[in-house]
């Protein structure tokens, strides 16, 4: 069967949440971080897993350091690309520092712009968290490396979020 029609709306978790709940939002696609399920607390909601997301850290493609594995104490040192304190992916890298007993680094660069963010560190100006599904082809192709990790990030469940009173299920699943 054919899929229905969509929109795709992106914007920040909590005002998404508020607008599942009060029915002008059908379903979310999105990060099962503590704060997004904090946002679905409602028992209104219904949560499905799709997957699971890995955060990779990622370089130049001229940044010849990757061919070992990096310390958290190592990474420290870096210039960072960072998105906003509030990102998903930044509130991982903190929580991966505070664990290691560091500080969690101040971006040299703070972009809310992923493929902006991407092009600065392609061009060799810091490093930057990215979900493996957003730099994929990047490091397929070679314009990025990953920076192997002696403590690799935990990987962030991705799901579905839903009103338990959905009047169509069957097309939220396709």
């Amino acid at each position: 069967q054919p899929l229905p029609a969509l929109q795709l709306i992106e914007g920040r978790i909590v005002p998404l949440a508020e607008q599942l709940v009060h029915g002008e939002l059908d379903a979310i696609v999105t990060l099962f971080t503590p704060e997004a399920l904090e946002a679905f607390g409602s028992a209104a909601l219904a949560l499905e897993q799709i997957r699971v997301e890995r955060l990779l850290i990622v370089t130049s493609a001229d940044d010849r350091t990757t061919a070992r594995k990096m310390r958290w104490k190592q990474l420290a040192e870096r210039p960072w690309i960072l998105p906003p304190a509030t990102y998903s992916a930044r509130i991982q890298l903190q929580r991966a520092f505070l664990e290691s007993g560091l500080v969690p680094p101040q971006p040299a660069i703070e972009s809310a712009n992923i493929p902006a963010m991407l092009a600065l560190v392609r061009s060799g100006l810091g490093i930057t968290p990215a979900f493996e599904s957003t730099v994929r082809e990047d490091l397929e192709r070679g314009a990025l490396r990953r920076v192997r990790l002696e403590e690799e990030l935990p990987g962030v469940p991705i799901g579905l979020a839903y009103r338990k009173s959905s009047a169509d299920l069957a097309a939220l699943h396709a």
